[in-house]
């Protein structure tokens, strides 16, 4: 079983500790490792992409491969980050902060006092046409 299951989905450490977690037998642990290590090498040899990855691509599911993921790289969190640039004053009326997040092509604008960020409001719009603002505290969000 567990060698079928490194051939076809190409994770032999799985494998082992799945069987390991229902034998609870350490004597399978070395002659399973073999049967896997060489079911994996010839499945890899007579095809080369996994089962899973063939019938995703037929699905339509694109998976990035090790090659594409090298390519691009690691992402940095500045790169996927941008400006604020609709912050919102604590010391502003409901009134106003309504009118300043409507013309607005943001949903979320963080609330700023003299010690940074103490919250965040959202924008909803309902289905009527009415718009609300729902608020979440800073503190509360980070505990």
């Amino acid at each position: 079983m567990g060698a079928a299951f490194a051939g076809i989905v190409r994770a032999p450490m799985t494998s082992v500790v799945m069987i390991f977690e229902i034998t609870r037998d350490y004597a399978v642990i070395v002659p399973l490792m073999i049967s896997n290590l060489v079911s994996f090498f010839i499945s890899a040899r007579f095809q080369k992409q996994p089962s899973y990855e063939v019938l995703a691509q037929q699905d339509g599911i694109h998976l990035p491969t090790v090659e594409t993921r090298q390519q691009e790289g690691q992402r940095q969190v500045a790169q996927a980050m941008r400006d604020a640039t609709g912050v919102l004053s604590a010391e502003m009326t409901v009134q106003e902060a309504l009118e300043k997040t409507k013309s607005s092509e943001f949903h979320n604008w963080p609330v700023l006092d003299e010690r940074g960020v103490i919250g965040v409001i959202t924008l909803w719009a309902g289905s009527d046409g009415h718009s609300a603002l729902a608020w979440r505290n800073a503190a509360a969000a980070s505990s």
